[in-house]
């Protein structure tokens, strides 16, 4: 069995299992926020994502990127 590296899926992949943003969180000052990811290019993978992001409040590149999963829809 192998084990796909989630920073190495792409724009493509995330797009069509349903999701458009990611999660950024700055590991310097805590900051979290959503940020689209449907707006870049198919093949930009997570890894180069991550690589691009800069925290808004205190600047710092040092930022970890998570699939923003789109909330569930209740059903009644």
């Amino acid at each position: 069995m192998t084990h796909h590296d989630p920073l190495e899926l792409s724009v493509e992949e995330f797009v069509e299992s349903g999701v458009d943003s990611v999660k950024a969180s700055c590991n310097c000052c805590g900051k979290s926020w959503p940020a689209l990811i449907d707006v870049m290019p198919a093949r930009t993978t997570l890894r180069k994502i991550r690589a691009l992001m800069v925290c808004p409040t205190c600047g710092s590149a040092d930022v970890d990127v998570k699939r923003n999963w789109p909330d569930a829809r209740v059903t009644y």
